[in-house]
């Protein structure tokens, strides 16, 4: 959240009773979600690649919920990783990458991007590779977590 972020506080001010503000997730940590009476309230970041990821997560199940669906989330696959992934080890993170399906099994690699204000970057993906917060490094071919957000 930004220094001079004033949602949470904006929305308290409206009557709207906070249920979380800030997950463990990259990128995405400041998201806040609260209701008034019957009405759920999202606040989303301001990096454009941290607001689809909370969508993502979030506020789309929540709105397929709402519309009576039960099956709210995302796919989500295992998938053999193209190139090996090192990281300084964080929060889950969900990086924008490309899935592809060949000889019968998944492949992916993640999209040159340059964090949640990289909205180029990660428009070149149809998927957010899912590295869980204990991982520091994944091996070329090693078995990941793929959601998929668009066609492959």
């Amino acid at each position: 959240m930004g220094e001079y972020d004033l949602v949470v506080d904006a929305l308290q001010d409206a009557g709207v009773d906070i249920f979380f503000h800030k997950v463990a997730i990259r990128p995405g940590k400041p998201i806040v979600f609260g209701k008034k009476q019957k009405t759920a309230v999202f606040g989303l970041p301001g990096n454009p690649v941290a607001t689809y990821v909370n969508f993502e997560l979030f506020v789309g199940p929540a709105i397929r919920k709402m519309m009576g669906f039960t099956d709210v989330r995302r796919t989500i696959v295992k998938a053999q990783l193209e190139v090996e992934l090192s990281r300084k080890r964080a929060r889950r993170e969900y990086r924008p990458a490309r899935l592809r399906m060949a000889d019968g099994k998944f492949y992916v690699a993640p999209v040159e991007w340059h964090g949640s204000a990289d909205l180029l970057g990660a428009t070149r993906g149809n998927s957010l590779l899912i590295i869980p917060e204990e991982t520091d490094k994944i091996p070329q071919g090693g078995e990941v977590e793929v959601m998929v957000t668009g066609e492959f």
